[in-house]
C-alpha cells in the first residue's frame, strides 16, 4: 500500500510563477528522498475557471513521506510557500493508496 499527499490552493494576485517555482523545487527536492515514487505539480485543466494549482507526491509509506516533511528544507520550502498562497484556500490531504496497474493486453 503506498501513501499519497495531496495540496491544492491559490497563489496570491501575481505570484502564480514563484508558487509554481517553489512547488516544482519541492518535488524536485522529494525525488531525491527515500520512498519517493512519483509527484506532479497540478494545473488547472483548460475548462476549469479556478485559480487553483497544486501538487501529489507518491510514497512507498507514510513513515517514509513523514521523515521528508521535517527535514529542515522541506519545511522551509512549506514556510515560504505559504507566503504566496491564499491561506484558506491552502488544502492539504493525505491518504493510504491502492495500486492498480493497467491490464495487459
Amino acid at each position: 500500500m503506498a501513501f499519497v499527499r495531496y495540496a491544492v490552493m491559490t497563489p496570491k494576485p501575481g505570484q502564480d510563477g514563484r508558487v509554481r517555482r517553489l512547488l516544482d523545487e519541492m518535488l524536485e527536492y522529494q525525488r531525491g528522498r527515500a520512498g519517493f515514487v512519483a509527484a506532479w505539480r497540478l494545473e488547472p485543466d483548460d475548462h476549469d475557471d479556478q485559480d487553483f494549482i497544486g501538487r501529489v507526491s507518491v510514497w512507498e509509506s507514510e513513515r517514509q513521506a513523514n521523515a521528508v516533511a521535517q527535514e529542515q528544507h522541506e519545511i522551509a520550502l512549506q514556510s515560504e510557500l505559504k507566503l504566496w498562497v491564499v491561506d484558506e484556500t491552502h488544502e492539504e490531504r493525505a491518504f493510504r493508496a491502492e495500486r492498480f496497474e493497467p491490464r495487459a493486453g
